[in-house]
Protein backbone atom coordinates (compact mmCIF):
# COMPACT_ATOMS: atom_id res chain seq x y z
CA UNK A 1 0.00 0.00 0.00
CA UNK A 2 2.57 2.53 -1.02
CA UNK A 3 1.37 6.12 -0.86
CA UNK A 4 -1.95 5.10 0.72
CA UNK A 5 -2.24 8.45 2.50
CA UNK A 6 -1.79 10.54 -0.65
CA UNK A 7 -5.53 11.29 -0.96
CA UNK A 8 -6.00 12.36 2.62
CA UNK A 9 -3.11 14.81 2.35
CA UNK A 10 -5.03 16.65 -0.40
CA UNK A 11 -8.02 17.31 1.89
CA UNK A 12 -8.27 20.84 3.29
CA UNK A 13 -8.06 21.42 7.03
CA UNK A 14 -11.02 19.61 8.62
CA UNK A 15 -12.55 20.93 11.84
CA UNK A 16 -15.04 18.75 13.73
CA UNK A 17 -17.13 21.63 15.08
CA UNK A 18 -19.96 19.70 16.73
CA UNK A 19 -19.90 15.93 17.13
CA UNK A 20 -23.24 14.20 16.45
CA UNK A 21 -25.52 15.16 19.31
CA UNK A 22 -29.20 14.95 20.21
CA UNK A 23 -29.93 18.46 21.39
CA UNK A 24 -32.89 20.19 22.94
CA UNK A 25 -30.86 23.40 23.09
CA UNK A 26 -32.29 25.96 20.71
CA UNK A 27 -28.90 27.25 19.41
CA UNK A 28 -26.10 24.99 18.17
CA UNK A 29 -22.92 26.94 17.34
CA UNK A 30 -19.88 25.78 15.36
CA UNK A 31 -17.52 28.00 17.33
CA UNK A 32 -15.48 30.69 15.59
CA UNK A 33 -12.94 30.02 12.85
CA UNK A 34 -10.21 32.60 12.24
CA UNK A 35 -10.17 33.32 8.50
CA UNK A 36 -7.09 35.58 8.36
CA UNK A 37 -4.85 32.83 6.97
CA UNK A 38 -7.54 30.87 5.13
CA UNK A 39 -8.84 31.18 1.57
CA UNK A 40 -12.33 29.77 2.08
CA UNK A 41 -14.56 27.74 4.37
CA UNK A 42 -17.30 25.22 3.65
CA UNK A 43 -19.48 23.98 6.51
CA UNK A 44 -21.07 20.54 6.52
CA UNK A 45 -24.23 20.59 8.61
CA UNK A 46 -25.96 17.24 9.02
CA UNK A 47 -29.38 16.66 10.55
CA UNK A 48 -30.93 13.45 11.82
CA UNK A 49 -34.34 13.40 13.46
CA UNK A 50 -35.94 16.80 14.10
CA UNK A 51 -39.03 17.69 16.10
CA UNK A 52 -38.56 21.43 15.58
CA UNK A 53 -41.25 23.22 13.59
CA UNK A 54 -38.63 25.47 11.99
CA UNK A 55 -34.85 25.69 12.01
CA UNK A 56 -32.87 28.81 11.06
CA UNK A 57 -29.38 28.43 9.63
CA UNK A 58 -27.13 31.49 9.96
CA UNK A 59 -23.52 32.35 9.15
CA UNK A 60 -21.90 35.02 11.31
CA UNK A 61 -18.80 37.19 10.99
CA UNK A 62 -17.10 38.89 13.90
CA UNK A 63 -14.01 40.93 14.73
CA UNK A 64 -13.26 38.54 17.62
CA UNK A 65 -14.12 34.97 18.55
CA UNK A 66 -17.24 36.15 20.44
CA UNK A 67 -20.82 37.11 19.66
CA UNK A 68 -20.27 40.72 20.79
CA UNK A 69 -19.49 42.23 17.37
CA UNK A 70 -21.11 39.64 15.14
CA UNK A 71 -23.17 40.36 12.04
CA UNK A 72 -24.77 38.01 9.55
CA UNK A 73 -22.97 37.28 6.28
CA UNK A 74 -24.39 35.95 2.96
CA UNK A 75 -23.76 32.33 2.02
CA UNK A 76 -24.53 29.67 -0.56
CA UNK A 77 -25.87 26.22 0.16
CA UNK A 78 -26.76 22.88 -1.38
CA UNK A 79 -28.42 20.01 0.38
CA UNK A 80 -28.40 16.25 -0.01
CA UNK A 81 -30.75 13.64 1.42
CA UNK A 82 -29.02 10.84 3.34
CA UNK A 83 -28.55 7.66 1.30
CA UNK A 84 -28.66 9.45 -2.05
CA UNK A 85 -26.06 10.80 -4.44
CA UNK A 86 -28.25 13.64 -5.72
CA UNK A 87 -27.25 17.18 -4.81
CA UNK A 88 -29.67 20.10 -4.67
CA UNK A 89 -29.04 23.26 -6.66
CA UNK A 90 -26.71 25.96 -5.39
CA UNK A 91 -28.86 28.59 -3.69
CA UNK A 92 -27.79 32.01 -2.43
CA UNK A 93 -28.95 33.25 0.97
CA UNK A 94 -28.36 36.97 1.03
CA UNK A 95 -29.70 40.20 2.44
CA UNK A 96 -28.50 42.99 4.64
CA UNK A 97 -26.38 41.63 7.50
CA UNK A 98 -27.36 42.72 10.98
CA UNK A 99 -26.96 41.36 14.46
CA UNK A 100 -30.56 40.08 14.25
CA UNK A 101 -29.71 37.75 11.37
CA UNK A 102 -31.74 39.15 8.50
CA UNK A 103 -29.55 36.83 6.40
CA UNK A 104 -31.07 33.51 7.42
CA UNK A 105 -32.22 30.26 5.86
CA UNK A 106 -35.45 29.11 7.54
CA UNK A 107 -36.39 25.48 7.00
CA UNK A 108 -39.15 23.20 8.32
CA UNK A 109 -38.35 19.93 10.10
CA UNK A 110 -39.23 18.03 6.88
CA UNK A 111 -36.67 20.16 5.02
CA UNK A 112 -33.83 19.38 7.45
CA UNK A 113 -34.54 15.86 8.75
CA UNK A 114 -32.11 13.44 7.11
CA UNK A 115 -30.37 16.15 5.07
CA UNK A 116 -26.80 17.37 4.93
CA UNK A 117 -26.34 21.04 4.09
CA UNK A 118 -23.14 22.11 2.32
CA UNK A 119 -22.72 25.78 3.21
CA UNK A 120 -20.12 27.85 1.41
CA UNK A 121 -19.00 31.33 2.40
CA UNK A 122 -17.18 33.64 -0.01
CA UNK A 123 -14.58 35.52 2.07
CA UNK A 124 -15.04 38.48 -0.30
CA UNK A 125 -18.51 38.91 1.28
CA UNK A 126 -16.98 39.37 4.73
CA UNK A 127 -16.59 42.89 6.09
CA UNK A 128 -13.06 44.27 6.56
CA UNK A 129 -11.90 43.79 10.14
CA UNK A 130 -14.26 40.84 10.72
CA UNK A 131 -11.91 37.86 10.41
CA UNK A 132 -13.85 35.29 12.43
CA UNK A 133 -16.72 33.20 11.08
CA UNK A 134 -19.21 30.79 12.64
CA UNK A 135 -22.34 28.82 11.78
CA UNK A 136 -25.45 28.47 13.92
CA UNK A 137 -28.49 26.25 13.68
CA UNK A 138 -31.40 27.62 15.67
CA UNK A 139 -34.38 25.34 16.22
CA UNK A 140 -37.59 26.48 17.83
CA UNK A 141 -39.19 24.42 20.60
CA UNK A 142 -38.23 20.82 19.97
CA UNK A 143 -35.08 18.80 19.57
CA UNK A 144 -32.73 17.83 16.76
CA UNK A 145 -29.93 15.38 16.10
CA UNK A 146 -27.19 17.41 14.47
CA UNK A 147 -23.47 17.51 13.64
CA UNK A 148 -21.25 20.23 12.15
CA UNK A 149 -17.87 20.17 10.46
CA UNK A 150 -15.87 22.77 8.55
CA UNK A 151 -13.53 22.32 5.60
CA UNK A 152 -11.04 25.19 5.56
CA UNK A 153 -8.53 25.86 2.78
CA UNK A 154 -5.40 27.37 4.36
CA UNK A 155 -3.65 30.15 2.49
CA UNK A 156 -0.34 28.41 3.23
CA UNK A 157 -0.90 24.64 3.23
CA UNK A 158 1.18 22.54 5.64
CA UNK A 159 1.47 18.83 6.36
CA UNK A 160 0.23 19.52 9.89
CA UNK A 161 -2.40 22.30 9.78
CA UNK A 162 -2.17 25.14 12.25
CA UNK A 163 -5.26 25.47 14.48
CA UNK A 164 -7.70 27.96 12.98
CA UNK A 165 -9.62 28.97 16.08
Amino acid sequence: MANSSKGIMMVPHVINCVAPIASSTSVINSGYIHMADNLWVTFLLSYGISSCVTTDINVWQSSAATTVSRTAVPFYYRKQLAGTDAMGTVTAVSGQGTTTASISLEQTSAEVEGYMYIIDVDPADMTDGKEFISLTSVGDAGSEVISMAALVQPRYAQAVPVASS
